[in-house]
């Protein structure tokens, strides 16, 4: 009986991608149960496959460690593979990139001990939220792979959660945020979303369009679609209130 399990699976042109781990073979935890407050931290590892459809040729990516929430989702530029590599407990995170072109992977030390929630800019920069182990992450920042520079977008984001475009959109519950590639932020409240009983939005992958689930006395409808419209979102050089 397979033991593995497969999560997060994403299609890139005729190439599927995930993250399998193998519950059977967990590391011994490092951290206290105190330490465990916002994610269960050095109990196992998990290897990025993929899978292409027309050559039916199945590769192993990479190894990481630590493949649990926030870090057991893949994320994506137009010709990058993000991902976090949370490695031993007391290690810094690693953010890498797997080059879809050139098959290598590049590894990035922030000097963070946790990190999550990547939003890729494009094949060069993502978005990233930084944690403490005892409480959720706030702050949403901006890595330069190519200059090494952190820059912050905002320091009181806190929707991990926030969908991306991939060209420099990143659209939260509060505010959306538009990256050109000098690394200059605009930000809109144009799209905003509540979080209440009977509404959710959800777009955790590249935005090409919006699901809503709604519920009215007791009925749950699911994959409500609305189409993200980008042109219609209003601009300012300054973070809004």
């Amino acid at each position: 009986m397979r033991k593995n399990i497969l999560i997060h699976f994403f299609f890139n042109e005729d190439t599927v991608y995930w993250i399998e781990s193998d519950v059977t073979k967990q590391q011994t935890e490092t951290g206290t149960g105190e330490d465990k407050d916002t994610m269960i931290v050095g109990n196992y590892t998990g290897e990025i496959q993929s899978y292409h459809i027309g050559s039916g040729k199945q590769q192993m990516i990479d190894t990481i460690q630590t493949v649990n929430y926030p870090n057991n989702e893949l994320t994506v530029s137009k010709g990058k593979l993000w991902y976090i590599d949370n490695r031993a407990f007391s290690e810094n995170a690693l953010i890498k990139n797997y080059d879809f072109d050139t098959n290598r992977i590049a590894a990035y030390d922030l000097k963070e001990q946790f990190l999550g929630h990547l939003k890729p800019i494009d094949n060069d920069r993502v978005a990233f939220f930084k944690y403490t182990i005892h409480a959720a992450p706030i702050g949403m920042y901006l890595y330069n792979t190519n200059s090494r520079k952190i820059t912050v977008v905002n320091a009181q984001e806190n929707d991990n959660r926030a969908s991306y475009d991939r060209a420099g959109r990143i659209i939260s519950s509060h505010i959306s945020y538009d990256i050109d590639e000098e690394g200059k932020i605009k930000f809109s409240d144009t799209l905003q979303r509540e979080f209440n009983d009977n509404f959710y939005f959800s777009s955790v992958g590249p935005i090409s369009s919006l699901s809503i689930t709604t519920s009215s006395k007791g009925t749950t409808d699911f994959n409500s679609i609305v189409e993200f419209n980008p042109d219609a979102l209003k601009w300012t050089d300054k973070l809004l209130p």
